[in-house]
């Protein structure tokens, strides 16, 4: 059997979760697997079957601040690795040996990738699977290295592209798919878009589904509680915007849709933090959203909670919420919709990213054919209206994960 090192560079709770969901699912199926992360991953805590490796350096794994937040660096990967050695894995931490004082720059960015590479292939893997969402310069050279010294690697495309493009972005992700053996996405979607854009690399394209979450612990008794908090009534119906607000998941469609309520029956909560837009700040993470309810009228309507958020609070939002609202204008996929489905939650998505190919057995959702304020209104309006009297959305088995991997593994696997 294969062994695997899963690379998750940013060790959020977002590719962060995912990677360890993928992880506890390969050891179910026994295949040997560790996850090689950031130092102070948000997985940290949880339980685990899997190897678990916090030491991700800076100089392989640093990403846009603009549109990441992801911790702050690690010294060398291999440095900490080789201070890792012999302890079982949940002890397995950083170290801190310097590198040469004459690799600088990009010399030191490509040593790192080599390092990281070699200690791979020392340590017997065979098999590299990257989970790296935004591809930067400093990433590309640990698929080079990768290859040189013999391994296989599967990429997990999570976004055919980055949802916030850049020069050399094309360039870039051409050279991973070129030196990827197997490349994932998450949708017949983003198969088509990644086939369209690099068709050499349409050969080595295999459709992967999102899994549902296990590691959001259920609480239905948060729900009263944080509506509480929030100073929302028992017959308001919550719509939730939750995670990242990037200019592609068009959160002023949901600041119209409150707007739009005449009725006032729905209150929104936006939980999370801006990040893309030109004047996104960090002390202020929500600012842009608060000046867009102030412009419209309703922010008596609309609660804004800053994240980013622990496993126990995402918990108790999603449980306090009755719709989640993905009206994005264009993606690869939406790692929010699983989680969403993981809580039993009605959803408004519109027409993007595959969202609709995970619908045909959901019965708890509204597709857009629109993405305007008014759209949005009337499906949460209508969703309303079903909360009434349809249960909430079934839990899918052929979205959990053992299921996602058994029929995976004969790709991935030589």
């Amino acid at each position: 059997m294969s062994r695997i090192a899963i690379i998750e560079p940013l060790g959020d709770l977002g590719i962060g979760t995912y990677a360890y969901e993928l992880a506890e699912a390969l050891v179910d199926e026994g295949v040997e697997v560790d996850v090689y992360t950031a130092p102070n991953a948000g997985t940290l805590l949880l339980p685990r079957r899997h190897g678990f490796f916090p030491v991700l350096g800076s100089a392989l794994v640093r990403q846009r601040q603009a549109v990441t937040t992801a911790p702050r660096a690690a010294p060398s990967a291999a440095a900490a690795l080789a201070r890792a050695t012999g302890a079982p894995p949940a002890q397995r931490t950083s170290g801190a040996l310097p590198l040469p004082r004459f690799l600088k720059g990009a010399l030191r960015e490509s040593y790192v990738a080599i390092e990281l590479a070699c200690w791979l292939r020392v340590r017997g893997y065979d098999i590299v699977w990257t989970q790296w969402p935004n591809l930067t310069p400093r990433a590309v050279s640990l698929w080079t290295a990768s290859r040189a010294v013999g391994l296989r690697i599967v990429h997990t495309a999570h976004n055919v592209y980055p949802h916030e493009r850049t020069a050399g972005d094309r360039a870039r992700y051409g050279l991973v798919y070129a030196r990827s053996d197997r490349i994932l996405v998450h949708s017949e979607m983003a198969r088509d878009a990644l086939a369209r854009e690099f068709p050499q690399a349409a050969r080595k394209v295999v459709v992967q589904h999102h899994g549902l979450y296990t590691t959001y612990p259920r609480d239905p008794a948060a729900r009263d509680c944080m509506r509480r908090q929030l100073g929302v009534g028992p017959d308001t119906t919550l719509a939730l915007f939750f995670g990242g607000v990037r200019p592609y998941k068009n959160v002023d469609a949901a600041i119209g849709a409150i707007a739009a309520d005449s009725s006032r029956t729905t209150a929104l909560l936006v939980a999370g933090w801006e990040m893309g837009y030109p004047d996104s700040d960090a002390r202020d993470p929500l600012g842009r959203t608060r000046r867009l309810a102030e412009q419209a009228g309703v922010l008596d309507r609309v609660h804004l909670r800053p994240g980013p958020f622990g496993y126990a609070e995402t918990s108790a939002l999603f449980e306090a919420s009755d719709v989640v609202l993905l009206p994005y204008l264009e993606s690869y996929g939406s790692g929010l919709l699983l989680l969403a489905m993981s809580f039993g939650k009605h959803v408004v998505i519109t027409r993007t990213g595959g969202m609709e190919e995970y619908m045909e057995r959901y019965p708890a959702h509204v597709l857009l054919d629109a993405s305007s304020g008014g759209a949005v209104s009337a499906a949460v309006q209508e969703t309303r209206e079903r909360l009434r009297t349809e249960p909430p959305g079934p839990r899918l088995p052929e979205l959990e994960w053992r299921h996602i991997v058994r029929e995976l593994l004969p790709h991935i696997l030589r």
